[in-house]
């Protein structure tokens, strides 16, 4: 199965914190869900900023989306190739726009979810 996501030999620390991820070796494949869960604190967000490319970049390791490294992408390329749900999706910004037409309930049990589309239309 191809991997969306790769991440190799993964460091990262915030300064102000010290709080340090590390990521030895994750792979994530494409066209799947993948849900990311943990105790509080535990370095779900920062995993997830650093895929996104929203914090940028490690002090070591790599992230590559599709076989690119992530370090080369800006933020709206990274966007076009992965997608991302909030926890809270109430608290982004776009959370009227990203849920309006979207039934994500079925996304947890593992169901096939697909955008609400006019009528004839197909999502792809």
């Amino acid at each position: 199965m191809t991997a969306a996501v790769v991440i190799t030999d993964l460091k990262y620390t915030y300064a102000q914190s010290g709080f340090t991820l590390l990521c030895p070796e994750l792979h994530l494949p494409a066209a799947e869900i993948t849900v990311i869960t943990g105790p509080n604190g535990s370095g779900k967000t920062t995993l997830s900023k650093l895929i996104c490319g929203i914090l940028q970049p490690p002090q070591r390791g790599e992230v590559r989306i599709f076989g690119t490294a992530a370090r080369g992408l800006s933020l709206g390329e990274i966007g076009c190739r992965i997608g991302y749900l909030f926890q809270n999706p109430r608290a982004a910004a776009c959370h009227r726009q990203c849920l309006a037409g979207n039934d994500f309930r079925g996304a947890a049990a593992g169901k096939k979810i697909w955008p609400k589309q006019p009528h004839g239309q197909r999502p792809f």
